[in-house]
């Protein structure tokens, strides 16, 4: 999977649960940015359950 398959993926749902916990869109842009920015720094590509990698 490639970064952009990754993002296209898992970006509404990770924004959803950052607005739900957040209960501001503009916080859960920014939150959901940053996590696809860690997400994106590590080795992500070995890790074999990855929604569950991301969204802990």
């Amino acid at each position: 999977m490639t970064e952009h398959e990754l993002f296209h993926n898992y970006n509404k749902k990770i924004y959803r649960t950052c607005l739900y916990m957040l209960k501001n869109s503009q916080d859960a842009e920014d939150v959901c940015h940053d996590v696809f920015v860690t997400v994106f720094r590590q080795d992500w590509s070995s890790v074999t359950h990855l929604r569950a990698w991301i969204r802990a």
